[in-house]
């Protein structure tokens, strides 16, 4: 089988436009998370899909700095830009990520893959409920997941992101949620505002090149164990079903 994971980047966003080349460190925030994909074992390609409109060509030229691929599809039917990005792989299995999570943990991801390499799941994910920190989201399904998903969400919000038809059949798909030990959820390593991106710089500057490699236990280690990071108060809210990028 072959497994693609696909990352959904676009330069648009309400809240922090350009977020996903915005520099910490010496990468952009969708640089981080292509070296953290590119880490996950079993994976045999990666993609990054993103929009046909003119802003978007900046993420092709970052695709292509890190020599991965591109598919270019729909700004709002992001279900159908995902479903033609998972075919032009010819993909089996297929990782879905967002480039907002710059300190992804492949461990992590992993773990949320292998039911479906198993072939014991069609759908695999470690948010329903959210027991990780939020920034480690991963979900893996087979590509006939997909294509059913795909054919059969008829719903304007149902293409605008990829995958509620799943939550909403719970009958019909076979569904894993991997689970921390310990509930992390509380804890958040996304990029989805302004204070989120200073907050991960805060952690930059503490860790160095140590920010490259450190893993979600690491991460919350640092946290409770640094009066200044565990004194900030983030503003954001998890959306654990409905990411769309």
């Amino acid at each position: 089988m072959k497994t693609v994971a696909i990352i959904q980047a676009r330069m648009g966003s309400e809240r922090l436009p350009g977020k996903v080349l915005k520099v910490l460190g010496t990468h952009s925030l969708l640089g981080h998370v292509i070296k953290r994909v590119k880490r996950i074992k079993k994976l045999d390609d990666l993609v990054i899909a993103t929009t046909k409109l003119t802003e978007d060509k900046q993420i092709i030229k970052t695709a292509l700095k890190y020599n991965v691929r591109y598919f270019r599809g729909s700004e709002n039917n992001v279900l159908e830009r995902f479903y033609q990005a998972a075919y032009d792989s010819s993909a089996d299995v297929i990782i879905r990520i967002t480039a907002d999570c710059p300190l992804l943990d492949p461990s992590i991801s992993e773990k949320v893959l292998f039911p479906i390499l198993q072939k014991k799941y069609d759908y695999s994910c470690n948010t329903q409920p959210a027991t990780f920190p939020d920034g480690m989201d991963t979900e893996a399904f087979t590509f006939e997941t997909l294509k059913k998903v795909y054919y059969s969400s008829t719903e304007d919000y149902q293409k605008e992101h990829v995958i509620p038809l799943i939550y909403e059949n719970p009958k019909t798909f076979n569904i894993y949620n991997y689970k921390s030990e310990k509930d992390l959820s509380k804890y958040r390593f996304v990029i989805d505002n302004e204070d989120d991106f200073h907050f991960l710089q805060s952690i930059y500057d503490i860790l160095g090149n140590d920010f490259y490699e450190i893993n979600h236990f690491e991460l919350v280690k640092l946290i409770i164990n640094n009066t200044k990071l565990n004194s900030i108060k983030l503003s954001g809210r998890r959306n654990e079903k409905f990411k769309n990028k």
